[in-house]
């Protein structure tokens, strides 16, 4: 059975340089509901890029609240809501392939998507880095910018096959401090299905 990702209950109604705002479907109130923290009322989602990220969701009933992290801090949240920002981020930032770092030139690049068919081939660059003592600790950069943190190569690996990429090892080698880098191209394919 198929299960609905965040990215399919919702449309890209703006990436501008500053934010992107997404809108909740008519229908897809009970499918947000089962993704766990969504009570089905959200209507309006924005995201904000840069350093810092301000959440702010705006419910059908006319109510809004807002919440933010990143470099300078965190606002105190529930588990429930931080998971909910976790998943309106890797929306934008995994599904939708939208950068919102503080890199002028790739939030410039990534303008264009307004929709998962936008991502459709879209390529990037990885770099995987890790001590050779430790491992378990890979940290992921994509086109120059930091990604995100894995606890192993399979799962850096595996994390994109999940999003629909093809991988290609470019290189391997030991930089100057001794950190050891993988090099990868990929490629996303075009067909997006998701099972449970």
């Amino acid at each position: 059975m198929k299960s609905k990702k965040l990215c399919d209950l919702v449309d890209i109604i703006d990436n501008n340089m500053d934010c992107v705002v997404l809108k909740v479907k008519d229908d897809a109130q009970i499918e947000l509901i089962k993704l766990g923290y969504f009570s089905g009322n959200e209507d309006i989602i924005r995201l904000t890029k840069g350093k810092n990220h301000t959440c702010s969701v705006f419910n059908k009933d006319g109510t809004n609240f807002s919440w933010y992290w990143g470099s300078s801090g965190c606002t105190l949240v529930s588990d429930m809501l931080s998971k909910k920002g976790k998943l309106i981020e890797e929306c934008i930032t995994e599904d939708f392939d939208i950068y919102i770092g503080d890199n002028y030139e790739n939030i410039n690049r990534c303008l264009y998507i307004k929709s998962l068919d936008d991502v459709n081939d879209a390529q990037h660059f990885l770099e995987f880095m890790y001590w050779k003592d430790n491992p378990t600790n890979i940290s992921v950069h994509k086109d120059g910018s930091f990604y995100k943190n894995f606890d192993s190569i399979d799962k850096v690996e595996q994390h994109f096959k999940d999003l629909n990429y093809n991988l290609v090892k470019n290189d391997k080698y030991v930089a100057g401090t001794g950190c050891i880098v993988e090099e990868y191209y990929i490629e996303k394919k075009k067909n997006l299905e998701y099972e449970v």
